[in-house]
This record gives C-alpha cells, structure tokens and sequence, in this order.
C-alpha cells in the first residue's frame, strides 16, 4: 500500500478516535448539568428557538473538520496519482533518451567502420601499387643490367685477343707446320698450345690431348702470327685419316682464360680438312 494512503488512514483514526472521546466527555458533561438547564429553562421567559444541545454542537464542529480530512486524502491521492505519471512519463523519456543516444552511438560506430574499411581498402590499393611499381622497376633493372652484362661481352669480345689456327702445312720430309694469328684487337698473354696425331678411322674417338707445358708459354700481338712444327707425325691410311687436335690457351686482358680445341684431318692424299664435333664419338669440350 502506497505510503499516503497509509498516512491517510492514520490521520482519519485519529479523528475518530479523538470525535468518540470528545463525544463521550460532552455526553457526560451533559448529564450532569441537565438539572441546572432544566431549572434556568423554568425561570427564563419562553422563546421560540431551540437551544442546541452539547453533543449536537460538538458533531457539528466535527463537520467540517472530517471534510478537511477527506478533501486532504483526496489531494494527496490525487498528487500522488499525478506524480506516479509525472515519475512514468519521465521514466519513458529517459528510456526514449537512451534509445536515441543507443541509436546515434550506432550510427557513428558504423560510420567508424565503414571508414577503417574504407582506410583499409585506400592501404591495401597502395599497397598493391606501390609492390607493382617496385615489381616493374626490378623488371627494367635486370633487363638493364643484362643490356649491360651483353654490352660488356660484346666490347669484350671486340677488344679481346682471338687465337685461331691460320694454316696447316705438310714438308717434303712430312713433318707438319702449324701456323696460328692472333685476330682479336688485344695481345694473347701467356699463350701455349700442344698437338697430339693419330691414324683414326672415322668418326674419330674423342682421345684426350696431352697437358700443356706452360713455361713455353709466349706473347701473341693482335695479328701475330706463331708456328708450331709436328715432326715425324704417322702417315694417314687409306682405311684411316691423321687426326691432328690442338689445344689452345691464353690469358685474356679480363684476367680470365680462353681455352678451346681445334681439329683437323689429314688423308692419304695429303688434303687438310677441318673437322667438326660431329666426326667425333663422342663431342669434346669446345671442339670446332
């Protein structure tokens, strides 16, 4: 039970309770005074209004005082009603303020991610182009620096000594003189060269050739020439060819070496032929 009513209840007890003794006291206080009222009446000169009595006096004082009361219950039921809706409507503001301050804090957290997204897209693109563009730019510096690499092989193969066997000869006796020029635009240092022979039938077998002996090493100018003499070499065979293979080496001006193989066939005619890897079994290294 709401505490107004309660206190309303209380007040209206006590009223009553405060009305039956204030009652009782008259009633009696009426009693005992009835003699006197008669005896004064007796003497008094005749009237036509009617005295009241004490008790009728004291209920009608206790009148407008129930009233109050009442009209006061009332007044307080009815603020109490009127603040039970006032306390509801402000109850349900709060709530409806909360519901869009919800709402508005929604909004802008969706606004906050579509924005990283948004953020994270802008990134990744950037990203991606910026990996492209460093992808194309590696692309251009190797094909540069394979230009270059090309470039330098080329000027050094321009600029570089080239050894090769200029003619090969055969003496009255049958000894065999080898003749080599230098067509490179740069001096052969320490240039050696050995030569092994053998009657082979073909294809030949790619027999090794002797080491070389590099303190005989010498200087080869560009367009110098150099002979090697091969003394008593077997005599070629109508069934088999003299193979002469030499080998050949030099420094180049890099600091690295040139080495490669040369080889020639004789036959009983005594014609001189160059021969090829494919006379070979078997290719050798460099072989021309």
């Amino acid at each position: 039970m709401p505490r107004g009513y309660r206190l309303a209840i209380i007040a209206l007890g006590l009223t009553l309770l405060a009305y039956q003794g204030h009652s009782q006291e008259a009633e009696k206080s009426a009693l005992e005074g009835q003699p006197v009222a008669e005896e004064r009446q007796s003497h008094s000169a005749p009237t036509s209004e009617k005295i009241p009595t004490p008790k009728q006096q004291d209920a009608s004082s206790l009148v407008p005082a129930i009233q109050g009361i009442e009209t006061a219950v009332r007044d307080l039921v009815a603020a109490q009603d009127q603040g039970k809706d006032v306390d509801e409507i402000q109850r349900q503001k709060d709530d409806l303020d909360a519901q869009e301050k919800m709402a508005l804090w929604a909004m802008w957290m969706f606004v906050a991610a579509a924005t990283s997204v948004l953020l994270t897209g802008a990134g990744i693109l950037l990203l991606w182009k910026t990996l492209k563009a460093t992808r194309d730019a590696l692309t251009e510096t190797v094909k540069a620096t394979r230009a270059m690499i090309r470039q330098n092989e080329l000027t050094e193969y321009a600029q570089r000594p080239w050894i090769v066997v200029d003619d090969i000869s055969v003496g009255n006796d049958g000894d065999i003189s080898v003749c080599f020029r230098n067509v490179g635009s740069s001096p052969a240092r320490q240039f050696v060269k050995v030569a092994a022979t053998a009657t082979l039938p073909r294809p030949f077998p790619a027999s090794p050739i002797p080491d070389f002996n590099f303190s005989n090493h010498t200087f080869l100018a560009p367009n110098a020439t150099e002979f090697m003499f091969i003394d008593n070499p077997p005599r070629p065979r109508p069934d088999r060819d003299l193979l002469i293979r030499i080998r050949i080496a030099y420094t180049l001006p890099s600091g690295g070496r040139d080495e490669h193989f040369e080889s020639f066939a004789m036959t009983v005619g005594g014609g001189v032929m160059k021969v090829t890897a494919e006379d070979f079994k078997t290719a050798h290294k460099k072989e021309d």
